[in-house]
């Protein structure tokens, strides 16, 4: 009789399990940048100014996620990617900056980051 309910307990664990982050689980705008688990990219609200000065990219994720669990993914992430933790929500990498801030409308969270090089950085 309990052969019977371990499907359904699988079934039932796969449905409520976290996604795993996927290789299309980063930004399109700032490809090595991931897009923290409870958030979606909003590529509508991306913006991509590039110059010979540098360039300046800011991407949007709207999601449900908490704050303290977003700041976390990326104190966590960003290192392994090569980014330097500056102060609170600001990385350094090679001459670039990555800066997040947060609005909340209810459950509703907006992240935005803000990517900004200068013109010797590819």
């Amino acid at each position: 009789m309990a052969n019977r309910f371990i499907p359904a307990l699988l079934a039932t664990l796969l449905v409520l399990a976290p996604p795993a982050v996927r290789a299309d689980d980063y930004f399109a705008a700032i490809d090595d940048l991931p897009v923290a688990p409870g958030m979606a990219e909003d590529e509508n609200a991306s913006v991509v100014f590039d110059s010979p000065a540098g360039r300046i990219v800011t991407v949007v994720a709207i999601g449900n996620a908490r704050l303290a669990v977003l700041r976390a993914y990326y104190r966590s992430a960003l290192p392994a990617l090569g980014w330097d933790p500056q102060y609170a929500d600001a990385y350094v990498r090679e001459g670039a900056t990555l800066a997040f801030t947060y609005s909340r409308d209810g459950d509703r969270l907006t992240m935005r980051i803000r990517l900004a090089t200068s013109g010797d950085v590819n």
